[in-house]
């Protein structure tokens, strides 16, 4: 096929129509359109071409394949060079000679009649490409309309995200002013609970331990750990048995509960536990108070315990019988004016001094010895006893002796009730 065909200088190609000879390139062409589009057989002959400084004439066929590979339409290109006729010399003079301006003509209307069909079938394929591109510029146009009108979506989602991004700040700067608010609020609420001097203790709806002031660790036994634990599970120093129903109730009931509790060290405490109420009007668990009553219990004791002196005081005062209040050493703290007109000495100048005083020598030894036993909390039974009177008369008494107890339960002293049995003569008993 050299003479035919040749590879192009530059880019590789292996396009027939770019490789092959100048002068069989519109022949090619035209042909190659034409059993195209008749899907059979064409052949041209005496197709002219120059090579190596020679005319030659050579026929064209180009014939479909059948059983082309997949969707492809393949072309057989056959070049068949014509043989070359010598004319002998008796043909010379036997015919007339060969017009050669005939042989050009021919030529001439044979190049033109396959330049009007290489020109026909590029209007068609001009056609065909501008159908081609037709459809493809109103393909253009419907997607330049479809991406216009995603461009104005896009335009609108646009502005809804921009609408949104504001929206978002605004809300992002109300939650950054409640968050400033609420750390202050935190803030204003540690440091009361921690100025606040008193126990308290916050619980949840589900009796689980949420907050509680400094000190309520000492009282309530608590570590701070305990965040988040069962009421159930501590173990508080102070005596509450019914800590967890009571707190089940104020919940239930919104009924608020109040108790004394005394704790380990022997203080009072008023125990108060109220609902926890939020800001929905909901209850969200409780709130346990202590509050020391300690000082309250001791005034509210002195007060009964001075009532009850001052009634026990009215009745020994008003009693004719001898009454005397002596400390477990024997010394005198008190004597009612019966003990007075029994033994003639006042109350000023009884005070401060020992019993012996009222006692003979020999008895001194057994009152000694009832002091003492009933400093150890054993009880005596009514005896008689003999006493001295200011001047110097002696005389016999029942003696009904009973020990004093302070309000911690401990023996400070001894009363002892002296009845006169008989009065005696000095020097006889």
């Amino acid at each position: 096929t050299s003479p035919y065909i040749s590879p192009i200088p530059g880019v590789a190609s292996l396009n027939l129509l770019k490789m092959a000879r100048q002068d069989l390139v519109m022949e090619l062409r035209s042909l190659v359109a034409e059993a195209m589009k008749k899907h059979e057989a064409v052949e041209r002959q005496g197709v002219g071409i120059r090579h190596n400084g020679q005319r030659q004439l050579i026929n064209l066929q180009i014939i479909p394949l059948a059983g082309s590979l997949g969707s492809e339409r393949c072309l057989l290109v056959l070049i068949e060079p014509q043989a070359e006729v010598l004319p002998s010399e008796s043909r010379h003079k036997n015919k007339a000679p060969v017009d050669i301006q005939d042989k050009q003509y021919e030529e001439l209307e044979r190049e033109l009649l396959n330049t009007r069909e290489y020109m026909k079938s590029i209007i068609e394929d001009q056609e065909a490409s501008n159908e081609e591109l037709k459809s493809a510029n109103e393909e253009i146009q419907s997607a330049n309309e479809e991406l216009q009108s995603t461009n104005e979506e896009l335009e609108t989602a646009k502005e809804e995200l921009q609408s949104t991004n504001e929206e978002l700040a605004t809300v992002n700067d109300e939650l950054e002013n409640r968050n400033n608010e609420l750390s202050n609020v935190n803030n204003d609420l540690d440091n009361l609970l921690v100025s606040i001097n008193q126990p308290i203790l916050i619980l949840g709806a589900d009796l689980k331990v949420r907050r509680f002031t400094p000190s309520a660790k000492t009282l309530l036994n608590l570590i701070d750990t305990d965040i988040g634990r069962p009421i159930g599970n501590l173990r508080p120093n102070i005596d509450i048995q019914d800590l967890e129903s009571a707190c089940l109730e104020v919940i239930e009931h919104m009924i608020p509960y109040s108790k004394e509790v005394r704790d380990q060290g022997d203080r009072w405490h008023s125990l108060r536990i109220r609902p926890y109420i939020t800001e929905v009007k909901r209850i969200d668990g409780v709130v346990l108070t202590l509050i020391d009553i300690t000082e309250i219990k001791q005034a509210e004791q002195l007060r009964v315990n001075l009532a009850e002196k001052e009634r026990l005081a009215t009745v020994v005062h008003d009693s004719n019988d001898s009454i005397m209040a002596v400390d477990l050493d024997g010394e005198i703290m008190a004597l009612n004016p019966g003990a007075e007109r029994l033994y003639g000495y006042s109350e000023t100048e009884a005070l401060g001094k020992n019993i012996i005083l009222l006692i003979p020598e020999a008895e001194q030894k057994n009152t000694q010895q009832m002091l003492d036993e009933i400093s150890r909390g054993k009880l005596w039974s009514p005896f008689e006893a003999v006493r001295l009177t200011r001047d110097g008369r002696v005389i016999r008494v029942l003696v009904t002796a009973s020990a004093l107890v302070n309000a911690q339960g401990k023996i400070y002293g001894v009363s002892m009730t002296e009845l006169n049995n008989n009065v005696q003569t000095p020097g006889g008993i």
